[in-house]
């Protein structure tokens, strides 16, 4: 079993081993040169504008920063109704027939120093070929219905040809890492069951990363049995190990996982001695706490957390003076006094 998942991380690691190295929209770079010469079955004259042109840009250069979880500049990008929505901002992102107050083309033509250009700094911008067709979109009614063979404007037509083989190309590479994601994650839920925790896709992520959760009533799951997932260690975003047996030691295997963005570790066997091993990690924003025997001393280690931004402490011996000298020390930190989520 663990020799099958070796095989078969290869196919996804080599994805996400990007994703790491480059950021989550690594995909941005030159596609000819990470591909095969493969295309989608559909002919240019049906593909759509937007589903299956413009959606594929906007996935493979800007969604990872306007999403559901994330949302700079209050933009959702990752539909064709969040689009067209209003945030709280009510700036839209699209509105139909107007470019000048489409906050997608305003933003990507600022200069490069302005604090709203898309995308930041360090990031692939749009090409201009990109840009003159999502303006044509727009310009012409931002339709969801819109054909490649009902254009006859022969300018965008030439500039459409020229995105043609990066934007085929382009939706192979996302067909490729779904297949291989849904691949790995059948083959962790086998493991999974042999362990006793769920696994499944971490909508928080947009489905990129896996989630871990405790059964109820909970399996017998300890140390050991956490390490039976360490080929994906990289690969896990969310995790409740809830009213589980492991302790201290557990979170040296947790901080390989340097995309974790929730752990719940309520009704464990966890002091606190282990949270250093923690405090590294990137993306940790929220880590419940809630019901374990934290030691008083040991809370005061999250003093050290770069980015953690909510901490659950229900039920813990520590004393209510050493939780108030760690909110006065960090502030910014939200320390909540209920048992919080399971997952």
């Amino acid at each position: 079993m663990f020799l099958g998942l070796a095989n078969l991380s290869l196919a996804y690691t080599s994805h996400l081993g990007g994703s790491l190295t480059h950021g989550e929209d690594f995909l941005t770079a030159p596609l000819e040169a990470l591909l095969p010469a493969k295309k989608i079955d559909k002919s240019p004259e049906q593909m759509l504008i937007y589903a299956d042109m413009v959606a594929t840009i906007l996935d493979t250069k800007c969604v990872s920063c306007h999403n559901e979880n994330k949302t700079k500049g209050d933009l959702l990008l990752n539909s064709y109704m969040a689009l067209l929505e209003a945030g709280k901002s009510e700036k839209h992102a699209v509105v139909p027939e107007d470019t000048s107050k489409s906050e997608l083309i305003v933003r990507v033509l600022l200069p490069e120093d302005h604090d709203d250009r898309m995308p930041p700094e360090g990031k692939p911008g749009l090409t201009s070929n990109e840009i003159t067709l999502l303006s044509y979109w727009i310009t012409n009614g931002a339709s969801d219905t819109l054909k490649y063979g009902d254009i006859e404007n022969q300018e965008i037509l030439a500039e459409i040809e020229g995105l043609m083989p990066e934007i085929q190309h382009a939706q192979y590479k996302i067909l490729e890492e779904k297949e291989a994601f849904n691949a790995a994650l059948q083959e962790l839920q086998e493991i999974g069951k042999q362990v006793g925790v769920e696994i499944s896709a971490d909508e928080l992520t947009n489905n990129k990363y896996f989630g871990m959760k405790m059964k109820f009533p909970p399996a017998p799951v300890g140390n050991e049995e956490i390490k039976a997932f360490s080929v994906y260690f990289p690969y896990f975003s969310r995790l409740s190990l809830a009213s589980s047996g492991i302790d201290d030691d557990a979170l040296f295997l947790l901080a390989k996982m340097p995309q974790l963005r929730r752990l719940i570790l309520q009704k464990t066997n966890i002091n606190g001695e282990g949270l250093p091993y923690l405090k590294d990690l990137p993306h940790l924003e929220e880590l419940n706490l809630s019901f374990t025997p934290l030691d008083d001393g040991n809370l005061l280690y999250l003093l050290d957390f770069k980015n953690l931004q909510k901490v659950y402490l229900f039920g813990t011996p520590v004393k209510p003076e050493v939780i108030a000298a760690l909110q006065k020390h960090k502030p910014d930190m939200e320390i909540i006094l209920e048992e919080g989520p399971f997952y």
